[in-house]
């Protein structure tokens, strides 16, 4: 490394790596401070170990498991849109293909991660019209529960922070326990479909012109129930036998979640009842009107959707975490505006406090657009989801340029092999055209109320992005190949 890329270096918040014998800062107990190979693998990478490595691979498996919860996402939110566009034919099938191509994806993600390892609102306010037919709920009561829960969530981000994999690892049990007592009730109560009907029966009532058009617009929230998975990667400088543990916990929580998933799929479209019926619901959530509908009974409800909210509580916990994470690695290379504070490491909670706490200020911001507009709520929603999908495309894309010029690929114990090749350009063919039609309206000739402007919002931040790069972070910003030591072996 030359010395003005030392230099250079020696500017971020983090100590310079290059300067010190130690590869952990001193507050940082012995214990926590990993495995031989974690230690070798932050000095490759020009890093200084900050954060206490607790995670085990059972509790990023947990972690990762309830990160993204996805029968609840698949219950809550999924079920209405996939059937309208696509019918129980187009949910079960396209699930089986959503989870092929996040299979490729994420076997994609894990051998990246392998290489470098670093760095419940509407369901309350649905309960509450149930109980009380009278109440009509607010947008402004919707924003402020979000961001109780978001506070929540922040408590053991931060006072509980050593006790965040015992939590997550142990909250894995209620999310798959949950899914099998709401299993239970639906096919013992529910009336129920003929497996023709279940497994063939393919509807466009979204009204796209053909079946096959509205079956992939209907594909949006089986997408968004198994993206995620690869979130897990922020949390790398705080699990041991960071390069081994994180890919196999990627691909066995995806597994697992998948798995819930597909139980889940299979009971809707047998047991979900008319669909016209349920969507009308006061409660805004239909699978609180189907539940009610075969229990008769509002304790049960309440008893099944608080299971619900529960692990969708436990997925915000870890979402906070992954997020801060995140935006600390990013600070830490002086990637965004006030990057020293936000790269602030509690010296005794080892933890970057002031990210968490941006998580947190970002999430009651964004919340409260929900007052003014549910329809730019939606818009951002989407901005995330086309955020993702475009990240896994630059980067999985970058790893197919590598290979197709014949580059050496770094040392990693998680490895695709020969197939590597082919599983990331399947991977891409997949993401492609997925990415396309996330940004695409619910329905054809859309309302400006019902446009997905997700597409303007996503060309408005990559703009911003690429004026903040060309004005103030590349005169900034350390990539992490200059911090590179290439003269050390993994």
């Amino acid at each position: 490394m030359s010395a003005t890329q030392r230099k250079h270096c020696r500017a971020t918040p983090s100590t310079d790596i290059y300067e010190l014998e130690e590869v952990a800062s001193p507050d940082v107990p012995e214990k926590y401070r990993g495995t031989d190979a974690d230690n070798l693998h932050m000095k490759v990478l020009g890093r200084v170990q900050e954060t206490r490595r607790n995670f085990t691979f059972f509790t990023i498996l947990g972690f990762g498991s309830t990160l993204i919860c996805t029968w609840e996402v698949i219950l809550v939110a999924g079920v209405l849109p996939a059937l309208t566009n696509g019918g129980t034919a187009g949910f079960f099938w396209g699930w089986l293909l959503v989870v092929t191509g996040f299979m490729l994806v994420y076997s994609s993600i894990s051998e990246l991660a392998s290489m470098a390892p670093t760095s419940a609102a509407a369901i309350i306010q649905g309960l509450i019209v149930l109980n009380n037919p009278e109440y009509v709920g607010q947008p402004w009561q919707g924003t402020l529960l979000t961001i109780g829960v978001c506070a929540f969530a922040i408590i053991f981000n931060t006072v509980l922070a050593s006790k965040l994999p015992l939590v997550e690892g142990t909250l894995v049990f209620l999310h798959i326990a949950g899914l099998f007592v709401i299993l239970i009730v639906l096919w013992t109560l529910a009336p129920r479909y003929t497996a023709r009907d279940a497994f063939l029966h393919l509807t466009s009532n979204g009204g796209w012109s053909t079946d096959g058009v509205s079956f992939l617009v209907g594909l949006y929230p089986l997408v968004v129930a198994l993206m995620g998975f690869d979130s897990a990667v922020h949390m790398s400088e705080e699990i041991k036998d960071a390069a081994s543990t994180l890919p196999r916990s990627i691909m066995w929580s995806m597994a697992l979640n998948a798995f819930l998933g597909l139980l889940m799929v299979i009971t809707l479209i047998f047991t979900w009842g008319n669909l016209s019926e349920v969507a009308d619901t006061a409660t805004g959530l239909p699978f609180l009107q189907i539940l009610y509908d075969v229990t008769k009974s509002l304790v049960a409800v309440d008893v099944l959707a608080a299971v619900v909210i529960i692990t969708l509580t436990a997925s915000v916990i870890a979402v906070v975490a992954t997020a801060s994470r995140q935006i600390w690695a990013f600070a830490r290379d002086n990637g965004v505006p006030f990057s020293r504070a936000i790269a602030y490491i509690h010296a005794s909670w080892n933890i970057p406090v002031n990210a968490v706490l941006v998580s947190l200020l970002a999430t009651s911001l964004l919340s409260l657009i929900n007052i003014g507009s549910a329809v730019a709520l939606n818009a951002i929603l989407s901005l995330n989801c086309a955020s993702l999908l475009g990240s896994y495309m630059l980067s999985i894309g970058c790893l197919v340029a590598r290979r197709l010029t014949g580059a050496e690929l770094p040392p990693r114990p998680w490895s695709l092999g020969k197939m590597g090749l082919w599983v990331n350009i399947a991977a891409l063919c997949w993401l492609v055209p997925i990415f396309i039609f996330t940004l695409f309206p619910g329905v054809p000739n859309p309302t400006a109320a019902e446009m997905n402007w997700g597409v303007l919002l996503f060309g408005v931040m990559f703009m911003f992005a690429s004026i903040y790069y060309l004005a103030v972070g590349r005169h900034v910003y350390i990539s992490p190949k200059e911090r590179l030591r290439r003269d050390l072996q993994m």
